[in-house]
């Protein structure tokens, strides 16, 4: 069965490429008006791509970097049924996160430790180093097409321990992480294959689902 369109290939833009891309085609993409944490921190160039692996559900994922002129606290992010999962590329030692107006979490991170954010909530964060991470924005439309697609129960929640070190969610945010440096040689299946293992471990370890099955992608057959 196909799981995605072949006419919504894996997008990807860099910065003002994205800009130049959308006025092409006269659609808007690129970080801006995609990625709300980027958004929120005020970063206008970003390595980022979107995909839909599941039909009719777009995730997104972004490599951040917060220089010295991004400190601070950032703008709040709007609620939404979402989930952020954010995988730190180097040891940052504090960091505040912020919910309606208040500070919730302050700690620090070990490089590929993880973090998951539901978005239900109206969060910001107060950032006080420079640092890297890969960032997940995964619809809840995403997980539930998952979760439909493999046959599993829908998932009430996602949730780690903030800072837990995963080292398989740290190799695949690598994979799309080093997608993200060579944009021009990007496999957009192999990308939605990444995206899709990525919400099977989620699913399998932080929403108590056990041993998520990964659905079939387009132009894979079951035996490979």
């Amino acid at each position: 069965m196909q799981r995605h369109s072949d006419t919504l290939p894996t997008r990807i833009a860099v910065g003002a490429d994205a800009a130049r891309v959308a006025q092409a085609s006269g659609e808007r993409r690129g970080p801006a008006p995609r990625d709300p944490i980027a958004r929120s921190i005020g970063l206008d160039t970003v390595s980022s791509l979107s995909t839909r692996p599941i039909q009719g559900a777009r995730m997104t994922v972004s490599r951040l970097s917060i220089g010295a002129d991004r400190l601070g606290l950032t703008r709040p992010v709007p609620a939404e049924d979402a989930f952020v999962v954010a995988v730190y590329l180097h040891d940052l030692a504090d960091h505040e996160l912020w919910s309606r107006g208040r500070p919730v979490l302050r700690q620090g991170y070990a490089a590929q430790s993880m973090r998951i954010v539901n978005l239900q909530d109206e969060y910001a964060a107060n950032l006080l180093q420079p640092h890297e991470t890969v960032v997940l924005h995964i619809p809840r439309l995403a997980l539930d097409g998952f979760t439909d697609d493999a046959g599993l129960a829908r998932l009430g929640h996602l949730a780690c321990e903030p800072g837990l070190v995963d080292p398989v969610f740290g190799h695949l945010a690598g994979a799309l992480s080093a997608t993200l440096a060579l944009p021009a040689v990007a496999n957009s299946l192999f990308v939605d294959q990444v995206c899709l293992s990525a919400c099977a471990h989620l699913a399998g370890h932080y929403g108590g689902q056990r041993s998520a099955p990964l659905p079939a992608a387009s132009g894979l057959s079951p035996g490979m």
